[in-house]
């Protein structure tokens, strides 16, 4: 007999990378001899990244034979995924946001979706990660993996009722920019018969405001701005008038009566000779210096804006009263 010569298999190709096909490493008999030829038949080919064993299962030449180890451990990495970043630049909504990424070099059908933490709900610029992958068949890059994005300002939309000049606004879970052609205020205080109020820069969240229709004008939001004093509530549920409580009426805070139930109203609570109404008394105006209703007369000094001496206004209108400019609300 002549017994066949036993192999002597070298492996190669055992660290793989995911590509979507089945893949295998590579056995070659290293101990041929003068010029044969002998091929090696593996088996255990795997597609999915992982660590495996491939066995040598058959040989092409019948003068030798498998060694009596004739398997290799190889592996299949990951590949690396490639991000795309999108959604960069948000509106503030009331929840918890963040951009996010994508894997834009998949194999074939594949799916991957990416993890991505960092999520804010304020307003500002902040960092996202991307922090995980649906599909273990890729990973995630060494670079690549934050991305800055803000969060901007939501602008509210406030439509004025057709002739006001002042309303109420409040959002429960919002914080506004205070849109163009409006100026915000709260109402610090009393004097006589007039509300003084202060103009604020942005409308918080929960907090009840007064507008004035000021066409042209512009505020940027202050995040660094602290509100304070403000005599403003809001009735989320009924809240007994007991003398105490005004609403807006005709660009007048009025007394209010009976129940105020989902409205802004000034609360007078603690402060001295709470009058029938109020006017409201702006401070650091720059073209208008006060508001004025009839029942505030008294003894001023009238003068049309041509400068004309009057007794009493008669109708809506600007008009200089002791000096000031003043804006005349006729009901």
């Amino acid at each position: 007999t002549i017994a066949p010569a036993i192999a002597a298999l070298s492996w190669s190709n055992t660290s793989l990378t995911y590509n979507g096909a089945a893949q295998k490493p590579t056995a070659t008999v290293t101990n041929l001899i003068g010029s044969d030829a002998c091929t090696v038949t593996v088996s255990g080919e795997q597609t999915n990244a992982g660590s495996y064993t491939a066995t040598a299962s058959g040989l092409s030449n019948t003068n030798y034979t498998l060694p009596a180890a004739a398997s290799e451990n190889f592996t299949i990495a990951p590949a690396i995924a490639a991000l795309s970043w999108s959604n960069t630049s948000l509106t503030y909504n009331g929840a918890a946001q963040k951009p996010t990424a994508t894997v834009t070099n998949l194999i074939g059908s594949d799916a991957c979706t990416v993890t991505v933490s960092g999520e804010q709900t304020n307003a500002g610029s902040y960092t996202a990660t991307a922090s995980g992958l649906s599909n273990t068949n890729y990973t995630l890059p060494a670079t690549g993996l934050t991305q800055n994005f803000t969060i901007s300002d939501r602008t509210a939309t406030i439509a004025f009722k057709t002739g006001r000049t002042y309303q109420t606004f409040y959002a429960a879970n919002e914080t506004f920019l205070v849109p163009d052609g409006v100026t915000a205020y709260i109402v610090t205080g009393v004097n006589g018969k007039s509300v003084t109020v202060t103009k604020v820069s942005y409308i918080p969240a929960a907090e009840p405001v007064l507008l004035e229709s000021t066409p042209g004008s512009t505020i940027a939001k202050d995040p660094s701005e602290t509100i304070a004093g403000n005599l403003l509530r809001y009735a989320a549920k009924s809240v007994a008038a007991d003398g105490n409580q005004y609403v807006l009426y005709s660009d007048e805070f009025v007394k209010a009566s009976g129940n105020i139930n989902g409205k802004v109203y000034l609360d007078l609570t603690g402060l001295p000779s709470p009058a029938r109404t109020f006017v409201i008394r702006t401070e650091n105006a720059t073209s208008i210096e006060d508001v004025f209703s009839e029942e505030a007369d008294g003894d001023a000094k009238w003068y049309d804006m041509q400068g004309r001496r009057i007794n009493k206004p008669t109708k809506a209108g600007l008009y200089i009263k002791d000096g000031k400019k003043v804006v005349v609300n006729k009901k």
